[in-house]
């Protein structure tokens, strides 16, 4: 073959290529082939996800988002793993996480959790727009801006909350005590203080964590020196109804804590063990930890490795019991996937997940109350009333 017969050759054989693809990738028709002939070749869920794309395509007489129709089969297909901590996070859903690990988001200040088929806000940020608007935990959600959602659709009503332009009013329908009301709620933009701290009577700190964000560490180590100069000569740690976070947050700060020794062990499906450390160094002052039965996953961490190296006296009520690790994974189009990769067990090698830990010290607070409401009216916290008892005779 000379020169110009293999030039010829080649542009032939690259307008077949291009004249293949065209009909088995562009042309309705084509894709119907192809996808046909690879789902049943190979079975897999792209491959079923192509054919139904391509006969979609083929036959569909309406109009349809392709990106619509895409996150709707992410979410589906990762809630089929029936594991309530795996999820599919559409963009603004990722977004809104990532900003607030650092303690930065536009919104209301809620957590809302579907429960029951119902919106329950699981919790409310102090000083936040919802606190001062009146919502509550328990309170349930069935409207925004008179709209209202079918269970499925959390995400989409979160969205239509921070969605709302900063500064500017939204409407929600709560539900309390069987009663709706609507309430007047400004969403903003906050920047949660999510470590605070303050000097009680007899020298006693205390460290309010609300989550263990990216930053916490960093300012738990501020608010501490910042106690130590005033004279601490006892703390209180409180993480009641904090939900968790980072696990190098936790470890970083367990590390000030406790003396040297295994802070927590987090195991994979395959085996593998990753032990996390504290060095030598420690405060040595009398502690007490407060929890309650929404102190959950890096919190119980905190909680489990204080109580078992005796550091700290934990009172209140028994954890959640979240007792697995959840990696989160960047899909590149601003969407994200969280997934549960391991299980972490405390230092003594118990692995507390649906069990949680027990208080040394179990007390409960009045039926119908939080921490958080008797605080809002100036009433008196049992819980902590009995951590500065006990502080003040140790």
């Amino acid at each position: 073959m000379n020169k110009k017969q293999f030039v010829i050759t080649v542009a032939i054989t690259a307008m077949i290529a291009i004249l293949a693809t065209t009909i088995f990738y562009v042309t309705p028709i084509g894709k119907d082939i192809y996808s046909y002939v690879t789902y049943r070749i190979s079975g897999s869920p792209a491959s079923k996800l192509l054919r139904i794309e391509a006969l979609m395509d083929r036959y569909f007489m309406g109009d349809y988002s392709k990106s619509y129709m895409t996150k709707q089969a992410a979410m589906s297909f990762v809630s089929g793993a029936c594991e309530k901590y795996t999820s599919y996070l559409p963009e603004d859903v990722y977004k809104q996480m990532q900003e607030s690990l650092d303690g930065h988001y536009v919104g209301i200040g809620v957590g809302i959790m579907l429960k029951n088929n119902e919106f329950v806000i699981e919790s409310v940020t102090t000083g936040s727009p919802a606190h001062k608007a009146g919502l509550v935990k328990g309170d349930i959600i069935v409207s925004v801006n008179g709209k209202e959602y079918l269970p499925s659709q959390l995400q989409t009503l979160s969205a239509d909350i921070r969605n709302t332009p900063s500064g500017k009013s939204t409407n929600i329908g709560i539900k309390r005590d069987g009663v709706v009301s609507v309430f007047e709620v400004v969403v903003d933009d906050l920047n949660l203080e999510y470590v605070t701290e303050k000097m009680l009577d007899e020298n006693i700190g205390y460290i309010r964590i609300e989550t263990f964000g990216n930053k916490v560490a960093e300012r738990f180590e501020e608010s501490l020196e910042k106690l130590q100069k005033q004279g601490m000569k006892s703390l209180i740690i409180d993480v009641r109804s904090n939900p968790g976070g980072s696990l190098d947050t936790v470890v970083d700060i367990c590390d000030t804590l406790l003396p040297e020794g295994v802070i927590t062990t987090v195991k994979d499906k395959n085996g593998k063990e990753d032990v996390y450390k504290s060095d030598a160094d420690c405060i040595n002052v009398p502690m007490c930890v407060l929890i309650n039965s929404e102190s959950a996953s890096a919190s119980e961490i905190l909680a489990a490795s204080l109580k078992e190296y005796k550091k700290a006296t934990l009172v209140g009520e028994k954890t959640y019991g979240k007792g697995v690790v959840q990696g989160v994974f960047d899909l590149r189009d601003g969407s994200g996937l969280r997934i549960t990769i391991a299980k972490y067990f405390t230092p003594s090698g118990v692995c507390i997940d649906k069990t949680g830990v027990e208080p040394d010290v179990e007390v409960l607070l009045p039926e119908g109350t939080t921490f958080q409401s008797l605080e809002d009216e100036g009433l008196a916290d049992p819980q902590m009333e009995k951590a500065i008892e006990i502080l003040k005779i140790s």
